[in-house]
């Protein structure tokens, strides 16, 4: 069986390497004076080892569950057997890796927003936001009315292109029609952030607006 070990050293600064492991034995015995578990056919011992740059988990192959009560998204799959311990929409795996950002950036899999400003790991990678930026992520950012002309700017990445979506009514932005479709560019530094804007006639003195994104370079 092959499996793919990630060492960490410091925060982004990771590599991938390959083992091999023979599928594993063992389970869970306990009586009244004494409980145990046990596994067969580990690499290593069982439970982690570590130094200074080094953490090693050695797993039980799906032998059995230790922690049955270990939950941390509440999706009601224990963490051992959740391939995304935080519910972000990213899989641990990629998490640790980096490889859902443009630059490579890993994330913390153990929090759904890591860098705590309201948008998910997940949403980030798809918006092309900067994870670690608490000021990086896509929202608008004015609506400048002058009567029922609006200029709406929102934050963007350079080559992503959004729909503007306009109602004025707050409960049917789900179901609005889009004011206005543009694509972002002018961005700037390593996450090619910018401003976009677009102008709607709404109709009215008083809308709403969401953006989303519908496309990428």
């Amino acid at each position: 069986m092959a499996v793919l070990l990630l060492v960490c050293v410091a925060p982004g600064l990771c590599q991938t390497n390959q083992a091999y492991v023979m599928d594993g034995s063992g389970g869970w015995s306990s009586n009244a004076t004494f409980s145990t578990f046990s596994a067969a056919c580990q690499p290593c011992p069982v439970g982690a080892n570590f130094d200074a740059s080094h953490l090693n988990g050695s797993g039980f192959l799906h032998v059995f569950v230790l922690n049955t009560n270990q939950d941390y998204d509440a999706d009601g799959i224990v963490d051992e057997d959740d391939p995304d311990d935080d519910g972000d929409g990213l899989g641990d795996a990629d998490e640790l890796s980096g490889v859902a950002f443009l630059p490579s950036t890993v994330t913390d899999p153990m929090r759904a927003d890591s860098d705590a400003d309201g948008m998910s790991d997940g949403d980030e990678a798809s918006s092309g936001s900067n994870p670690w930026d608490a000021e990086s992520f896509l929202h608008i950012v004015s609506v400048v009315a002058a009567g029922s002309m609006h200029s709406v700017m929102w934050q963007s990445r350079d080559g992503y292109t959004y729909d503007l979506i306009g109602t004025n009514h707050v409960a049917g932005l789900g179901m609005a029609a889009t004011a206005a479709t543009v694509t972002a560019s002018g961005g700037v530094g390593l996450w090619e952030e910018a401003f976009t804007s677009a102008t709607n006639e709404s109709g009215s003195a008083r809308s709403f607006y969401r953006v989303h994104v519908v496309g990428q370079p």
